[in-house]
């Protein structure tokens, strides 16, 4: 699938820029280099500089391994949490099924 074919909603991209800029404030604030983090999370400097630029083609592993280099790896428990006090959630919880599947004849 081509980027170029579907481009990123303005909400993600800046949403991946701010991503960006925290991530590079928590180094700085360590006074730590890029290539000291890049080093310790076992990626090269470029993907700290991706990263940091809010670039949407780094992976998600090299997120977590930066996450975990600056001792935030506990952030990314907060990513796509659900609130188990939202009734929706408590009354469903025993009923959401393992996966999805599409209906038979539709494609």
């Amino acid at each position: 699938m081509a980027t170029n074919e579907f481009p990123l909603p303005v909400e993600v991209d800046q949403s991946l820029l701010e991503l960006g800029q925290r991530i590079s404030f928590g180094r700085r604030l360590r006074a730590l280099k890029q290539s000291d983090v890049a080093r310790q999370a076992g990626v090269g400097v470029s993907s700290i500089v991706a990263l940091e630029q809010g670039a949407p083609g780094v992976a998600i592993g090299t997120l977590a391994r930066v996450l975990w280099a600056l001792d935030s790896l506990s952030e990314l428990d907060q990513v796509a949490t659900v609130d188990a006090s939202d009734p929706l959630v408590t009354s469903r919880v025993d009923t959401v099924p393992q996966r999805i599947r599409q209906k038979k004849g539709l494609k």
